[in-house]
């Protein structure tokens, strides 16, 4: 059972997400092409205030990357002259940046859609903040790093 919040397709328009809070009030978003049924149930129920606000977040950000209820700290990346480059040229999925200082850019983005978009610069992005980034990041660079010392090069 689920209250829809909106229907909205990704800012580069390859697929329609549904947004909707659970009777047990989790924030979630789906791809319509995954929707199986719908049953519109009689009862009536508000989507409180707060929902709403990081249901916005993420339609300005990123409809397609949910946006956890404690994902409210600014990220902030730092990026090279080559991971600048990238970041003009990889364009699908990149996060909205909000401000940019220097080297640093500031985001107020899904954490995960941060993540993703920059694991392909390697050594040209490091993320400054959030801790929780930062952890998921070297334990993805590590693991692929210890996995690539395993294979002999000639």
């Amino acid at each position: 059972e689920a209250s829809l919040y909106t229907i909205s397709s990704s800012k580069d328009e390859l697929f329609n997400y549904a947004l909707f809070v659970t009777e047990t009030g989790v924030l979630q978003t789906i791809r319509l092409a995954k929707i199986k049924d719908v049953i519109l149930l009689t009862s009536k129920r508000e989507i409180l205030p707060q929902h709403e606000e990081i249901f916005n977040k993420q339609i300005k950000y990123g409809i397609q990357y949910s946006i956890k209820p404690y994902e409210n700290e600014e990220i902030k990346v730092q990026l090279t002259p080559k991971g600048k480059e990238l970041f003009k040229i990889i364009y699908l999925y990149r996060p909205q940046c909000s401000k940019i200082e220097g080297d640093i850019y500031y985001f107020s983005c899904s954490y995960a859609q941060v993540e993703q978009y920059f694991r392909r610069f390697g050594e040209h992005a490091i993320v400054l903040s959030p801790n929780k980034i930062i952890r998921s990041l070297k334990n993805y660079y590590y693991f692929a790093n210890r996995a690539y010392n395993k294979i002999p090069v000639k």
